[in-house]
């Protein structure tokens, strides 16, 4: 397809679509492909910013419907992050027994526990 001769806002069009590897067909068409949406997305806000263009005329040139073209400038283009592993999990030290040991506190009432047995 020859760029020279067509109206700016087909260039774009077609630029953005070598970029994101799809073609102006896919960008149009009512797909919710990653790279067709990343496209849409892209020409919107080129056209707004660059060109002026009203969000009417935007919706109307890639078929969308204009609360939909504002959707595009709220949502973030944010690139999904890499997961992390959990960090690992620290357990505390354990606390000091309080008091005497088990052993001297039944000797000291008395009572002697069996040799072997624990509680």
């Amino acid at each position: 397809m020859d760029k020279n001769h067509l109206p700016y806002w087909k260039k774009e069009l077609v630029l953005i679509a070598e970029k994101y590897n799809t073609t102006v067909a896919d960008i149009i068409k009512p797909g919710r492909k990653e790279n067709e949406f990343r496209a849409r997305k892209e020409y919107a806000v080129i056209m707004r910013y660059m060109y002026g263009w009203s969000l009417p005329k935007i919706g109307r040139i890639i078929n969308r419907d204009h609360t939909t073209v504002i959707n595009y400038f709220r949502a973030k283009m944010v690139e999904p992050k890499e997961k992390k592993p959990p960090a690992p999990i620290t357990l505390a030290k354990p606390k000091k027994p309080m008091g005497l040991p088990l052993n001297r506190t039944l000797n000291a009432l008395g009572k002697d526990l069996p040799k072997g047995e624990y509680l």
